[in-house]
């Protein structure tokens, strides 16, 4: 019962950490869009915005630095996440391999006779 909960469970996690991913993907490749600071420093993040009419390099809506920030944060975070996920599960996979065919991993054998290679003059 304890195994079919967490096989339940990591199902689960992969498909919202799927989700998330190709929702940041699709967010990105939608509304990804430009600001100029007034010191000069050129933001570009992507959340849902009117688009209409805005041709402009650098959009005009505001934000403040915590909305920055979090933007920011969240798109950093959701693709940690995912690539912690994704290097667990790859260490989880080849453990798994490696119980059920240990002879995966063949040792290092030395194919050298012992003596040296001849001498040319």
């Amino acid at each position: 019962m304890r195994k079919q909960l967490q096989k339940y469970l990591i199902n689960a996690f992969v498909i919202v950490q799927i989700t998330l991913v190709c929702m940041i993907t699709l967010n990105n490749a939608l509304f990804i869009h430009r600001h100029i600071l007034p010191n000069g420093d050129v933001i570009t993040h992507a959340h849902p915005y009117k688009k209409s009419g805005d041709t402009a390099p650098f959009k005009t809506h505001t934000h403040t630095t915590a909305e920055f920030f979090l933007l920011s944060g969240l798109n950093n975070l959701v693709f940690s996440i995912a690539a912690v996920f994704a290097v667990l599960l790859t260490f989880q996979i080849v453990k798994y391999n490696l119980q059920r065919n240990p002879h995966i991993i063949v040792p290092f054998h030395s194919f050298s006779s012992g003596r040296a290679p001849p001498v040319s003059l």
